[in-house]
This record gives structure tokens, C-alpha cells and sequence, in this order.
């Protein structure tokens, strides 16, 4: 493994921490500038790769980059999230968990959300597609060329929830050690199966898609029922809400499937080249 790609990935830890510190004393990080978000911690590692690259030659692989919109694929996994939130509602049902809320107007609700979604798809571009190319376009893929597949997983998507999760808000997790964990599997499982998607897509654009899909679709399906969001359905158990250990899990054991059938699939080809 290339020691300054290494030194690379903790400068990314020390850049969270900062910004972690930056959030606990609630001192402002992002700003809008003619309504396109501005965020410091993504100007950050932005200029941390660009320095690191000068330096360092790396040839950055903009092929996931270049790969423009696919609209099918990127529809697909934009409404993924709702799939997996439909498995989290009829187990909550099933075990008496989740109950129906009745929305005012579900017209409205629906529509006011559909209409919101080119729009969150073009602000996010300064922070989920940047992102993306920089955790699964670069550092997921620099790990895979250096290191087993399981090992680029588990690291790229540990840097990825240490660096997301200086943007949580202090009370959610303040004294709450159960809380803690609780966001740390979320955003580690929201890592875990964005890599997967990029393995599979071999684009950023579908794991972009993904994260778009869940901020925006997850709150509509399924809330807490002390959330101040409308949604369709509600409960009071962290098991079942919408980012709980449920869906948590589901993405992790998509992912663990999708991993174990693709190094399956790796050996039998090249055991066949082998014997050929």
C-alpha cells in the first residue's frame, strides 16, 4: 500500500476531527452562495486531494466521472431506498412496531417531494457527487488496486463514516452511547453498500442516485413518531426507523451477498484462465 495514500486517508480523519470540533462549538460550515451549497468540510478534502495528487502524481481514474447519466440505472437505485424501507414497514407491522399515519394530503405530500427532486439532485452536486468521486471513485478504488477486496470495503467506508460523522449534530448522540452506535452502523452501512454500487456500476452516479434517494424518500415512507416530517408511516422504536439497525443491516447484508458472489465470480474466471 502507498504510504503517502495512507497518510492521505488519515489526513481525511484529521480534517473530520476538525470539522467534528468546528460542529460541537455549532460554529458555521456551510453557506449558500446563489442557493448552491458551499461546504467547507467538502472545499477541504477537495483541495487535500488536489494537493496530494500534485505531489504525488497520482493518475486520478475519472472514468466514473466521465460515465455520464444513465437514466434507467440511476432511477433504479434512486428508489431503492423505498424498496428497503418497504421491508422495514412490513416487519415493524408485522411484529406491531410501525403503525399507518394518515397524511392531511397525500396528493400534495407526494408531489411537493417529486417536485423537490431535480432540484436536490443539482444542490447536492457540490457534496454527494463530490464525495462520491472522492470516497468511492478514488479512495475505494485506490484501496481495491492495493489490497483485497474485503479490506477496501471495510476501510474506504470507515473513512467515509469517521468523515460523515462530524456532520451529526451533537444532542443526537451527546451522552446517548446507544444513539452513538446506532448513527456509526448507519453511516458505516450507507458506505459499505454505496461501494458495492459503485463495484457493480462501476460509476458514481448510481451511488450518488442512492444517496440522493434515501435523504429525500426514506422521510416520506417511514419517520419517528415524534419527527416533525410527514410520512406515510411512523414508530417509536430506532429499530424501525428509517436509518435504524433494520435497514442499517439490510444494506449491510446486500452488500456482504453482492461481495461474497463477486470474488466467487473473480476465481472462476481466473481459474479458468489459469487452466487455459
Amino acid at each position: 500500500m502507498d504510504k503517502n495514500f495512507l497518510f492521505f486517508s488519515v489526513s481525511i480523519v484529521i480534517i473530520s476531527m476538525i470539522f467534528g470540533i468546528l460542529n460541537y462549538f455549532e460554529i458555521q460550515t456551510q453557506f449558500y452562495i446563489w442557493e448552491i451549497l458551499v461546504d467547507l468540510k467538502t472545499l477541504a478534502l477537495v483541495l487535500l486531494l488536489a494537493i496530494f495528487s500534485k505531489k504525488q502524481n497520482w493518475k486520478m481514474d475519472i472514468l466514473p466521472l466521465i460515465k455520464i447519466w444513465n437514466t434507467y440505472k440511476n432511477f433504479l437505485f434512486f428508489f431503492l431506498p423505498v424498496i428497503f424501507a418497504g421491508v422495514v414497514v412490513i416487519v415493524g407491522i408485522i411484529f406491531n412496531k410501525i403503525e399507518y399515519r394518515a397524511v392531511e394530503n397525500t396528493t400534495t405530500l407526494i408531489l411537493t417531494t417529486l417536485f423537490d427532486i431535480p432540484s436536490i439532485f443539482v444542490f447536492s452536486v457540490t457534496t454527494f457527487l463530490v464525495e462520491e468521486f472522492v470516497f468511492r471513485g478514488f479512495i475505494f478504488a485506490q484501496f481495491q488496486k492495493n489490497s483485497s477486496i474485503w479490506y477496501s470495503f471495510v476501510a474506504s467506508s470507515l473513512i467515509w463514516t469517521l468523515y460523515s460523522f462530524s456532520d451529526i449534530p451533537l444532542h443526537f448522540i451527546k451522552g446517548n452511547g446507544s444513539q452513538f452506535i446506532l448513527i456509526f452502523f448507519y453511516l458505516f452501512s450507507i458506505g459499505f453498500f454505496s461501494s458495492a454500487v459503485y463495484l457493480l456500476t462501476q460509476s458514481i452516479w448510481c451511488s450518488y442516485s442512492f444517496r440522493v434517494g434515501t435523504i429525500t424518500l426514506i422521510p416520506l415512507v417511514l419517520t419517528l413518531l415524534s419527527g416533525e416530517n410527514d410520512s406515510f408511516f411512523v414508530t417509536e422504536q430506532y429499530l424501525f426507523y428509517g436509518d435504524g439497525i433494520l435497514f442499517s443491516s439490510i444494506l449491510l447484508s446486500l452488500s456482504i451477498i453482492f461481495l461474497v458472489y463477486f470474488r466467487g465470480k473473480n476465481k472462476l474466471v481466473s481459474d479458468q484462465n489459469k487452466t487455459a
